[in-house]
């Protein structure tokens, strides 16, 4: 072989292997888009409500709503209400939160009953069966990918908790066993929680708690509402987030919702 076909292979072989390690890195088509609700409320209801379905009409989106939904009320009027406004706006899944508990366990049940979407406890269990109070966790298909959410409460000191009829076992305990049961049904596993504490789990998204993993660092946001896009490279591992804060005064009131709490105000 001359000496001009040599240089000619070896440029042509460090090409190619320079497009190997680059496709490696690069991210891949598959995006996750997560609407992430931190500060919900029956005022906001409508704007929340067109957000949600403007962006699942312009891509797959999955919409968490991590935040005190019936904010400490225990009028069942103001819950059921909540619950129906909730259930036109295309929510995929929310954490139990301290104020399901706050008219007791029969009437949380009742919420999780009426909900159209999973009303995430994984670690909240009745003492009489030693069932689960609401779901563990959640699969939605995004993209191809199938994303799971597993919803714990790590609220232990709350007396809320502490009941006879139900009880809250170990956060860590609940995840770590739940994480072998979704990892072959799941891409993607995503935990939402609400704590304080900076967490280690073997996930891929931490959505309520400081986290150590690398790109699991999602704190806790003041209340509003956000958007995750994540990007992913061909071994569904996280490479990039981009997270946007919405203002939710610029989305004009959805009509559906407007005209539900109108018919409560009557």
């Amino acid at each position: 072989m001359n000496r001009k076909k040599l240089l000619a292979f070896a440029f042509i072989s460090l090409f190619a292997l320079h497009c190997s390690l680059h496709q490696t890195t690069k991210p891949s088509l598959y995006k996750i888009s997560i609407i992430y609700i931190t500060g919900w409320n029956i005022e906001q209801s409508a704007q929340i409500a067109t957000l949600i379905k403007q962006e699942k009409t312009i891509n797959p989106v999955l919409a968490l709503i991590n935040s005190q939904i019936f904010s400490g009320s225990t009028d069942s009027l103001t819950q059921q209400l909540s619950i129906e406004i909730l259930n036109a706006t295309q929510i995929d899944g929310v954490l139990v939160t301290p104020d399901f508990l706050y008219a007791g366990i029969d009437n949380c049940r009742q919420i999780i009953r009426n909900s159209d979407f999973p009303c995430l406890s994984a670690n909240l269990k009745d003492k009489t069966n030693n069932t689960n109070i609401g779901p563990e966790y959640l699969i939605k298909q995004l993209n191809n990918l199938n994303i799971c959410v597993i919803g714990v409460i790590y609220d232990t000191l709350n007396p809320l908790y502490q009941s006879p009829e139900y009880e809250l076992r170990s956060p860590e305990f609940t995840v770590l066993k739940l994480i072998p049961l979704v990892k072959n049904r799941s891409d993607f596993i995503c935990l939402l929680t609400r704590s304080n504490d900076s967490l280690d789990f073997p996930v891929d998204l931490i959505l309520g708690a400081p986290a150590q993993q690398q790109f699991s660092l999602i704190p806790s946001e003041a209340e509003g509402a956000y958007k995750l896009e994540i990007g992913l490279d061909n071994a569904n591992n996280i490479i990039e987030i981009k997270r946007h804060t919405l203002a939710l005064s610029s989305y004009q009131a959805d009509p559906t919702i407007t005209n539900i709490i109108s018919q409560y105000q009557k």
